[in-house]
């Protein structure tokens, strides 16, 4: 199936007459500007084209997006095209953790350094006191946002005004899902009322007690089992308690938790239903439809579930499909999205590095926290070697090339010998890219075949 437009960029009707389109293109009247995308220099004459209606199924979600396209030509139902697509929705979570991380440690050490010269430190008030209320957060704006490309790179192919969405609509009931049985008042009575806060309810629950060390008479902290950067929730069964000591021991990796976490995490389907209204005012699908709908209708055609299936399913949902002659002729076109900019000026620290007769002998006055054992600092090697005389090469910071100077970002499609594949990553500082199939190559044997903003087809 091919999607056509002209010249001007106005849509025209799919077509799978294939022999015509590589003649228009062996004959220069044409050409691929994307997936299964071409434009023609042309003109259509629009009084003979055949009126046709598409029906656009969408599937909402955190990591997956799935969406379907159908076609109603006369007594005919058409499927011309289906796909998943793969956000980056929770990259950008642990992206606002790390960086909340450096500027924490970075405000502590500028204190520090206060301290150090001035004996005393002025009062800072909180900076996030003079920034604009936002009505949403970064990682909603994200899913909205990659909701409303999907749609773009669908209406890209078929013309908006001769179509109609339908989506699914959905409230998760996270309660409902710990507790099968609760209703009514019990959502307001659940484990944690009458207590002031979570951490309140965790240590009663554990009955003020150390769960390593058993001591009652201590400074107690409520620690996260699973790390909250590794995707780890609030919830009491991802947290216990732990005495000071036990606790720095747990984070030094010198005691393990005696406990492992076995919460599912709800993170998702609670960013989702917060975008839910929004999402479907944005969209203004024609119709929407429950996710019990979905699922009876795919246990009704006996499929199974997926997202794609699942988008199928919210198209159909309102058409007789008894009363239509049904072709299957859709090529699925899965995407990913990359993240394409990045604000980091650094990319790297160099090594100091110190030299006899051209070979590096040690690296660094003192060893680094994570600095390879293999890698001998200079204290080190003086131990050892007290007479050596080193020469040395001054360490240096590395830094980001401006995003529109880089020769490739990730997402690309880049070609090496006769291969083409996606770079997965930002080009390393020792001229070598990643693709996604985990293979390495040297950037300067690498030509770029096409530049992607954002969304990649995959498959």
């Amino acid at each position: 199936m091919y999607f056509v437009i002209d010249g001007r960029n106005n849509i025209q009707h799919p077509t799978r007459r294939s022999s015509m389109i590589h003649h228009w293109i062996k004959t220069g009247k044409a050409r691929f500007i994307g997936k299964n995308l071409v434009q023609v220099f042309k003109q259509f004459n629009k009084a003979k084209t055949i009126s046709y209606k598409f029906v656009v199924g969408l599937d909402p979600g955190y990591k997956n997006i799935g969406y379907s396209i159908f076609k109603i030509y006369k007594n005919k139902l058409q499927n011309l095209l289906n796909g998943e697509v793969t956000t980056r929705t929770s990259e950008v979570t642990k992206l606002l953790q790390e960086k909340k991380m450096y500027r924490q440690n970075r405000r502590r050490n500028h204190r520090k350094n206060i301290l150090r010269k001035f004996g005393r430190a002025k009062f800072e008030a909180p900076r996030w006191r003079n920034r604009g209320k936002k009505s949403w957060a970064p990682t909603h704006i994200h899913l909205i946002q990659s909701h409303l490309n999907v749609l773009e790179f669908i209406f890209k192919r078929i013309n908006l005004s001769e179509s109609e969405i339908a989506s699914e609509y959905f409230k998760f009931d996270s309660q409902k899902a710990l507790d099968s049985t609760i209703y009514s008042w019990k959502y307001q009575k659940g484990p944690q009322f009458g207590f002031e806060n979570i951490k309140a309810f965790v240590r009663a629950r554990d009955k003020y007690t150390c769960q390593i060390c058993s001591e009652k008479l201590c400074k107690l902290r409520v620690h996260h089992i699973q790390e909250r950067t590794n995707g780890g929730s609030d919830r009491p069964e991802n947290l216990i308690t732990l005495c000071e000591s036990c606790h720095g021991l747990v984070h030094s990796n010198q005691a393990s938790c005696p406990r492992i976490s076995t919460v599912t995490p709800m993170r998702d389907s609670g960013v989702l239903n917060s975008c839910m209204k929004h999402l479907t005012q944005i969209i203004s699908p024609t119709y929407t439809i429950t996710g019990a709908d979905t699922s009876a209708l795919r246990n009704y055609y006996s499929i199974e579930k997926s997202h794609i299936n699942d988008a199928k399913m919210v198209a159909l949902a309102k058409l007789d499909l008894e009363s239509f002659e049904c072709h299957n002729l859709a090529e699925d076109i899965n995407m990913k999205q990359y993240r394409r900019h990045t604000r980091n000026w650094v990319k790297r620290y160099e090594d100091r590095k110190y030299y006899i007769d051209n070979i590096c002998v040690a690296w660094n006055r003192k060893a680094r926290s994570t600095q390879n054992k293999d890698k001998p600092s200079l204290l080190e090697f003086k131990q050892e070697y007290p007479d050596e005389r080193v020469i040395v090469k001054a360490g240096r910071v590395i830094y980001f090339r401006a995003n529109n100077l880089a020769k490739f970002r990730p997402g690309d499609i880049f070609k090496h010998q006769d291969s083409a594949y996606i770079l997965k990553s930002w080009e390393s500082t020792h001229g070598y890219v990643n693709s996604e199939t985990e293979l390495k190559f040297r950037t300067k044997n690498c030509i770029k075949i096409k530049k992607i903003s954002g969304l990649t087809i995959t498959r």
